[in-house]
């Protein structure tokens, strides 16, 4: 009976082939490789390797509060090899109700890979997902359906904070229209 009073649990080890669904989402994070610790009621995982859908983890950390039952506060940073063509899909169902989302919806045939650093969180007192982004160096390409044909960019630095999507250094080409330098948010 005690040991399930959270203050009483501790656990410590290594993690092989985990998996762990983010609270609050529809993401499994597979394949891990890494350290968990369990004490004071929260969960720390620290990511050595891991798969998010079709993007690997090459490193990263996941605390989660196992004790609020209410919603299950988490805080996640995960360094990832991300795939493009899962990006829109995964933004979509992360953050449903904002614009990015409907902007996303209409993006397709993305092609490419890119490092990037992803930031979840659900605070204490909420049960709304925050979302961050950072890609020093997106390259990639796809269609937009508000611009015809195939949009590129290269070496482009891509963030995401506070609901607010910026590219900075844009280098590519929109509607054969090439890019240089283009800064847009």
């Amino acid at each position: 009976d005690s040991l399930f009073k959270g203050d009483n649990l501790y656990l410590k080890g290594n993690l092989r082939k985990g998996e762990v669904r983010i609270p609050g989402t529809a993401l499994i994070v597979t394949a891990i490789t890494g350290k968990t610790e369990i004490k004071n009621k929260v969960m720390d995982i620290d990511v050595s390797q891991g798969m998010l859908e079709t993007s690997k983890i090459k490193q990263g950390m996941l605390e989660i509060d196992l004790f609020n039952y209410k919603h299950y506060p988490f805080d996640g940073d995960f360094l990832l090899e991300a795939d493009l063509s899962m990006v829109p899909k995964t933004l979509i169902t992360l953050m449903p109700d904002t614009q990015l989302a409907d902007e996303l919806k209409r993006v397709h045939n993305i092609k490419g890979k890119v490092e990037t650093r992803l930031g979840l969180a659900v605070p204490v007192d909420s049960s709304n997902i925050e979302v961050t982004g950072d890609a020093p160096q997106f390259s990639g390409s796809g269609n937009y359906e508000r611009i015809p044909g195939i949009t590129s960019v290269e070496h482009t630095h891509f963030t995401y904070h506070d609901g607010i999507a910026g590219l900075k250094n844009i280098k590519g080409s929109i509607c054969e229209i090439e890019l240089d330098s283009v800064d847009a948010e």
